[in-house]
């Protein structure tokens, strides 16, 4: 008898910047969708498929998600979803995600302050972001001070400026910043408004 175990190919569960964590749709299907917290809930691929046509925004309306995890590709759509449809507006934060290519390689520019704040505008809630690796693996994640992304997975291979400095939040985990201080007091100015 042979058994094949395919315990490696399984997809990571997502994982919310920090506790405690609100009702949250996740809509990307690179995550696991059975999940053991009832306040997660990664949408079926077969919903994703359609983006956010009726099916998925009645789904989402039934859910009441608080908070919403997308890439920024999709964005766009969730912004006009919202204006088209208040009941699927997050009322706790906005997850921008980020994700490596096929060949593993991760395009991740941080959001600056200027789509910052046309996310603040849009939702009226907090802006997390996070890079996600191959089967829904956190690899960074942006914690509540809004100090950069906490760096998750040792294997993270970064070309960018990374510190070790103690984070706002307490964390003494290495953080990945934008390149330019300047960026990063435009991002600061933009959550004190």
């Amino acid at each position: 008898m042979k058994v094949f175990l395919s315990w490696h190919r399984r997809k990571a569960k997502f994982r919310y910047p920090s506790e405690p964590v609100p009702r949250t749709a996740v809509l990307e299907p690179w995550f696991a969708t059975r999940s053991t917290d009832p306040r997660v809930r990664v949408f079926e691929p077969h919903l994703l498929k359609s983006r956010l046509e009726d099916q998925l925004r009645n789904e989402l309306e039934r859910f009441a998600p608080q908070a919403i995890a997308v890439s920024w590709q999709q964005i766009e759509e969730l912004t006009n979803s919202v204006r088209e449809r208040p009941g699927i507006a997050p009322t706790h934060a906005v997850v921008v995600l980020h994700r490596s290519d096929r060949a593993g390689a991760i395009e991740f520019v941080p959001l600056g302050a200027d789509d910052r704040e046309r996310l603040w505008r849009a939702f009226h809630v907090p802006i997390f972001e996070q890079v996600i690796g191959p089967r829904g693996v956190l690899l960074a994640t942006e914690c509540a001070a809004h100090d950069g992304l906490h760096i998750e997975s040792p294997g993270l291979q970064i070309d960018g400026y990374v510190v070790g400095s103690p984070c706002g939040c307490g964390r003494n985990t290495p953080r990945l910043l934008p390149s330019q201080p300047v960026e990063r007091l435009r991002a600061a100015a933009a959550y004190a408004r």
